[in-house]
């Protein structure tokens, strides 16, 4: 269960500019909550990209399945075969339109994941991070990439699985708003120790 209440900005209307062709503006009023804003974008390059096929739809799983793109089960071709992507294959075969560094910081971010594993592999017990705020970290960093894919017109959502509840978050265009402020609740609710990291 996460809080109701954002975390208040100092800065109203942060922006966020990422190495991999993203950009998020929030816009915040700690007054009114129902006033806060996502703006999610792309260069516009990519905005005027038609889809070179039906849009596909995927889900994230931010745990040891990192690894893997699962694709939506209506996606799946007959010559496919397989429900899932290695992360290497996804930016190969399905969505062509990503950025070599969209497919280089994803990447990153697995082996940044198995390197905490792999340190705490010996202690099934213990968390995979360190502490609450590298947790919150990795789960920021999967987040912004999980929608810069969405922004690729050859993706159509990705529903993205994080949090020590397994929450799941439908990433999708036009649904920037609601659920970038349901995530950030959770992350302020981890980081205020309301709810576990893992």
């Amino acid at each position: 269960m996460t809080s109701d209440i954002l975390m208040p900005l100092a800065c109203t209307s942060p922006e966020i500019e990422t190495i991999f062709d993203l950009k998020i503006k929030i816009t915040n009023d700690p007054e009114n909550d129902t006033s806060n804003s996502v703006e999610i974008s792309t260069p516009s390059t990519l905005n005027s990209l038609p889809p070179t096929t039906r849009p596909r739809h995927y889900r994230i799983e931010c745990d040891h399945g990192t690894d893997f793109l699962w694709r939506n089960y209506e996606d799946i071709t007959e010559e496919e075969e397989v429900s899932y992507l290695d992360a290497d294959e996804m930016f190969v075969s399905d969505s062509k339109s990503l950025p070599q560094s969209v497919k280089e910081r994803y990447l990153d971010w697995v082996d940044c994941f198995h390197q905490y594993w792999d340190r705490r592999c010996n202690d099934y017990h213990a968390p995979i991070f360190v502490n609450k705020q590298e947790a919150v970290a990795w789960y920021v960093a999967g987040y912004l990439l999980a929608w810069r894919i969405v922004a690729s017109p050859d993706v159509g959502s990705v529903e993205w699985l994080a949090g020590p509840s397994s929450s799941e978050y439908l990433l999708e265009k036009g649904n920037e708003t609601a659920v970038t402020l349901e995530f950030l609740r959770e992350m302020v609710d981890i980081l205020d120790g309301r709810m576990p990291a893992e």
